[in-house]
């Protein structure tokens, strides 16, 4: 087989308060070029800097900024809501003494709060693809990447994703795919 490119002269500049979107059809490469972006796969040419650190090299800090909503829930069964939200808090290294706040608030955002001690495995569709979100925003980092953060939900839900999307571009970069 020959070599194959899944992002080809892709150029994005995206300031802070913004939201940008990536459209295209399955397999234009949308995922491919935000898991680049993060660091779930590396790429094989080219750069992008995100907030003054390339993820090229400097893929440590870059992700100190960035909070990932995957396309697909990668949840624990047996992990509650916020033994999530706290993982991913312990992962990203927050301070200890922010921890319970930062999951307190996130909760709220993500109205998820009175589901905190449920197990991934008790929640519904809707309430698993809102944990993801919240594990994405809970360490409040600069750049936050979703990827199809809507996929599966109710109109309801997806408004309401939307609405936090809208409130959360205060003082962030968000980028997120959509077919």
């Amino acid at each position: 087989f020959g070599a194959f490119t899944a992002v080809d002269k892709l150029h994005l500049s995206i300031r802070q308060g913004e939201v940008y979107t990536i459209l295209g059809h399955n397999g234009a490469g949308k995922t491919t070029a935000l898991y680049m972006l993060t660091g779930v796969l590396k790429a094989s040419g080219g750069d992008a800097t995100v907030y003054g650190h390339r993820i090229s090299d400097q893929m440590d800090r870059v992700q100190q900024n960035l909070g990932l909503c995957q396309q697909f829930d990668v949840l624990f069964d047996q992990l509650t809501v916020k033994e999530h939200l706290e993982l991913v808090c312990e992962i990203k290294c927050m301070p200890r003494a922010e921890v319970s706040n930062a999951v307190s608030d996130t909760l709220l955002k993500v109205m998820l709060s009175e589901h905190r001690d449920k197990k991934a495995i008790e929640l519904s569709g809707g309430m698993k693809r809102k944990l993801s979100l919240a594990m994405a925003i809970v360490t409040r980092p600069r750049v936050i990447i979703l990827d199809e953060p809507t996929s599966g939900l109710d109109v309801e839900s997806r408004r309401q994703v939307w609405k936090l999307i809208k409130t959360l571009k205060q003082g962030r970069s968000i980028i997120m795919s959509s077919q």
